[in-house]
């Protein structure tokens, strides 16, 4: 698997100048079975390859474990908008929901398998926004290299572990 994640990396690493990044990313966007260069990915040549590898490893275990359900991006790299730290600004971020009728409490159950079955768990930080359209609301992914979970709830932040994250979420919305 280590050996399969390297070379999916190396495969999605641009090289030369920022317009052949630029071009060499929207032809590496085409290689993916489950993202396109055309969705609200910001700026391509801001966005990081390392980011993008783990959304793909992340959509490629969600349906290895028979959750095949479509992530919709809202935003990776931006400009603006976001908190003053944001890993947004940095293309190392994504907000998006998955396309599916499954309730938000279990999608986090799922995504949170995905993520600790890869070995990513301590690695990627993941929030979780109940109130985003359309509903049942979306999730934060990004690469910041440590572990942090959160859930924001008529705009105040909670942080804790999944379990904890979970217990904020309404009850009857997961299994």
């Amino acid at each position: 698997m280590t050996f399969l994640m390297v070379g999916l990396f190396l495969l999605f690493c641009p090289v030369g100048t920022e317009g052949e990044e630029l071009d060499m990313k929207a032809k590496q966007f085409a290689k993916l079975e489950h993202f396109s260069a055309g969705e609200n990915w910001g700026n391509l040549e801001k966005v990081q390859w390392q980011h993008v590898h783990h959304l793909y490893l992340i959509r490629k275990e969600l349906k290895r474990i028979s959750c095949d359900w479509p992530m919709v991006i809202h935003c990776c790299h931006a400009e603006s908008g976001h908190s003053s730290n944001s890993y947004h600004y940095q293309g190392l971020a994504t907000d998006f929901h998955f396309h599916t009728s499954v309730t938000l409490k279990f999608q986090l159950i799922w995504l949170e398998q995905a993520i600790s079955s890869l070995g990513l768990d301590d690695f990627l930080s993941v929030g979780v926004y109940p109130e985003w359209k359309p509903e049942p609301g979306g999730f934060h992914i990004d690469s910041r290299g440590t572990r942090l979970r959160w859930v924001k709830i008529k705009g105040e932040y909670k942080y804790g572990d999944t379990n904890k994250i979970l217990s904020y979420l309404k009850k009857g919305d997961g299994p």
